[in-house]
Protein backbone atom coordinates (compact mmCIF):
# COMPACT_ATOMS: atom_id res chain seq x y z
CA UNK A 1 0.00 0.00 0.00
CA UNK A 2 1.28 3.50 -0.83
CA UNK A 3 1.61 6.27 1.42
CA UNK A 4 -0.97 8.59 1.18
CA UNK A 5 -0.01 12.06 0.52
CA UNK A 6 -3.36 13.30 2.26
CA UNK A 7 -2.40 10.80 5.38
CA UNK A 8 -1.24 13.57 7.63
CA UNK A 9 -4.75 15.92 7.19
CA UNK A 10 -6.58 14.28 9.68
CA UNK A 11 -3.64 15.34 12.27
CA UNK A 12 -3.15 18.97 10.31
CA UNK A 13 -6.95 19.81 10.78
CA UNK A 14 -7.28 18.53 14.53
CA UNK A 15 -4.82 21.31 15.13
CA UNK A 16 -6.27 23.83 13.23
CA UNK A 17 -9.62 23.07 15.23
CA UNK A 18 -7.80 24.49 18.18
CA UNK A 19 -7.27 27.94 16.43
CA UNK A 20 -3.65 27.26 14.86
CA UNK A 21 -4.14 29.75 12.01
CA UNK A 22 -0.95 28.69 10.55
CA UNK A 23 -2.53 25.01 10.43
CA UNK A 24 -5.93 26.44 8.86
CA UNK A 25 -3.75 28.14 6.11
CA UNK A 26 -1.99 25.18 5.43
CA UNK A 27 -4.82 22.83 5.59
CA UNK A 28 -6.76 25.13 3.39
CA UNK A 29 -4.07 25.17 1.00
CA UNK A 30 -3.82 21.77 0.63
CA UNK A 31 -7.61 20.75 0.58
CA UNK A 32 -8.58 23.63 -1.67
CA UNK A 33 -7.75 22.34 -5.05
CA UNK A 34 -9.07 18.83 -4.09
CA UNK A 35 -12.29 21.04 -3.86
CA UNK A 36 -12.81 22.76 -6.45
CA UNK A 37 -11.35 19.93 -9.49
CA UNK A 38 -14.54 18.06 -7.49
CA UNK A 39 -17.10 20.71 -7.80
CA UNK A 40 -16.00 21.47 -11.13
CA UNK A 41 -16.11 17.75 -12.77
CA UNK A 42 -20.30 18.51 -12.13
CA UNK A 43 -20.86 22.35 -11.68
CA UNK A 44 -20.41 25.16 -13.65
CA UNK A 45 -17.04 26.85 -12.66
CA UNK A 46 -18.87 30.34 -11.22
CA UNK A 47 -21.05 27.98 -8.97
CA UNK A 48 -18.27 25.04 -8.63
CA UNK A 49 -16.02 27.78 -6.93
CA UNK A 50 -19.08 29.08 -4.72
CA UNK A 51 -19.74 25.50 -3.79
CA UNK A 52 -15.88 24.84 -2.85
CA UNK A 53 -15.89 27.66 -0.94
CA UNK A 54 -18.64 26.67 1.58
CA UNK A 55 -17.96 23.29 1.45
CA UNK A 56 -14.08 24.35 3.10
CA UNK A 57 -15.62 26.22 5.60
CA UNK A 58 -18.63 24.43 6.21
CA UNK A 59 -16.61 20.71 6.22
CA UNK A 60 -13.19 22.21 8.69
CA UNK A 61 -15.77 23.77 11.28
CA UNK A 62 -17.53 20.38 11.25
CA UNK A 63 -14.13 18.15 11.17
CA UNK A 64 -13.85 18.00 15.08
CA UNK A 65 -17.49 17.53 16.03
CA UNK A 66 -17.42 14.50 13.25
CA UNK A 67 -19.60 11.31 14.25
CA UNK A 68 -17.52 9.36 14.49
CA UNK A 69 -15.16 10.73 15.49
CA UNK A 70 -12.62 8.40 13.61
CA UNK A 71 -14.06 9.66 10.18
CA UNK A 72 -11.00 10.94 8.27
CA UNK A 73 -11.35 14.27 6.63
CA UNK A 74 -11.14 13.06 3.03
CA UNK A 75 -14.43 10.95 3.76
CA UNK A 76 -16.10 14.73 5.65
CA UNK A 77 -15.05 16.38 2.60
CA UNK A 78 -16.56 14.00 0.20
CA UNK A 79 -19.90 13.62 2.17
CA UNK A 80 -20.12 17.68 2.51
CA UNK A 81 -19.42 18.74 -1.16
CA UNK A 82 -21.90 15.74 -2.17
CA UNK A 83 -24.54 17.21 0.10
CA UNK A 84 -23.54 20.69 -1.60
CA UNK A 85 -23.45 19.79 -5.18
CA UNK A 86 -27.21 17.93 -4.64
CA UNK A 87 -28.47 21.20 -3.31
CA UNK A 88 -27.11 23.34 -5.31
CA UNK A 89 -27.90 20.81 -8.92
CA UNK A 90 -31.61 20.91 -7.34
CA UNK A 91 -32.23 24.46 -6.54
CA UNK A 92 -30.23 25.30 -9.97
CA UNK A 93 -30.86 22.46 -12.41
CA UNK A 94 -28.61 24.93 -15.09
CA UNK A 95 -25.57 24.95 -12.85
CA UNK A 96 -24.94 21.11 -13.53
CA UNK A 97 -22.48 19.66 -16.22
CA UNK A 98 -24.30 17.33 -18.87
CA UNK A 99 -22.06 14.95 -20.10
CA UNK A 100 -21.83 11.03 -20.03
CA UNK A 101 -21.02 10.66 -16.32
CA UNK A 102 -24.50 11.72 -15.59
CA UNK A 103 -25.08 8.24 -17.22
CA UNK A 104 -23.41 6.20 -14.32
CA UNK A 105 -25.21 5.29 -11.28
CA UNK A 106 -23.39 7.43 -8.52
CA UNK A 107 -20.53 6.04 -6.86
CA UNK A 108 -19.07 5.12 -10.05
CA UNK A 109 -19.35 8.35 -11.04
CA UNK A 110 -17.89 10.00 -7.89
CA UNK A 111 -14.80 7.18 -8.06
CA UNK A 112 -14.11 8.44 -12.19
CA UNK A 113 -14.01 11.89 -10.47
CA UNK A 114 -11.98 11.25 -7.53
CA UNK A 115 -9.32 9.68 -9.53
CA UNK A 116 -9.08 11.01 -12.63
CA UNK A 117 -9.97 14.53 -12.30
CA UNK A 118 -9.38 14.98 -8.71
CA UNK A 119 -6.30 12.56 -9.02
CA UNK A 120 -6.66 10.38 -5.87
CA UNK A 121 -4.77 7.04 -5.06
CA UNK A 122 -7.01 4.11 -5.20
CA UNK A 123 -6.77 4.13 -1.18
CA UNK A 124 -7.46 7.91 -0.86
CA UNK A 125 -10.56 7.42 -2.74
CA UNK A 126 -11.48 4.32 -0.58
CA UNK A 127 -10.86 6.17 2.24
CA UNK A 128 -13.32 9.75 1.05
CA UNK A 129 -15.94 7.24 -0.15
CA UNK A 130 -15.68 4.93 3.25
CA UNK A 131 -15.09 1.77 1.09
CA UNK A 132 -12.30 -0.97 0.39
CA UNK A 133 -9.80 -0.50 -1.94
CA UNK A 134 -11.17 -3.56 -4.01
CA UNK A 135 -14.52 -2.44 -4.50
CA UNK A 136 -13.41 0.92 -5.78
CA UNK A 137 -11.65 -0.83 -8.70
CA UNK A 138 -13.98 -2.62 -9.69
CA UNK A 139 -16.78 0.06 -9.66
CA UNK A 140 -13.97 2.15 -11.60
CA UNK A 141 -13.59 -0.97 -13.83
CA UNK A 142 -17.53 -1.24 -13.83
CA UNK A 143 -17.78 3.13 -14.53
CA UNK A 144 -15.37 3.35 -17.81
CA UNK A 145 -16.69 -0.07 -19.13
CA UNK A 146 -20.30 1.28 -18.66
CA UNK A 147 -19.27 4.30 -20.01
CA UNK A 148 -17.76 2.58 -23.60
CA UNK A 149 -21.37 0.65 -23.97
CA UNK A 150 -22.93 3.93 -23.95
CA UNK A 151 -20.07 4.97 -27.02
CA UNK A 152 -17.14 6.80 -25.33
CA UNK A 153 -14.21 5.70 -27.56
CA UNK A 154 -11.71 3.68 -25.64
CA UNK A 155 -8.57 6.30 -26.55
CA UNK A 156 -11.35 9.10 -25.63
CA UNK A 157 -11.11 7.47 -21.67
CA UNK A 158 -8.39 8.36 -19.18
CA UNK A 159 -6.10 5.26 -18.82
CA UNK A 160 -6.47 3.95 -15.45
CA UNK A 161 -4.32 4.65 -12.54
CA UNK A 162 -3.48 2.67 -9.59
Amino acid sequence: MRSSPFGALDTLADTAATGDRDAARHLLDIVWPILVRRCRAELDSTTADSVATAVSSTALRAFPHRRPPQQPLLRVLEATTNSMIDRTGAADPASRKPGPLAALPRTQREILILRLVVGLSVDDTATSLGRTSAEVLLDQHRALQKLREIGIPRERLPPSRR
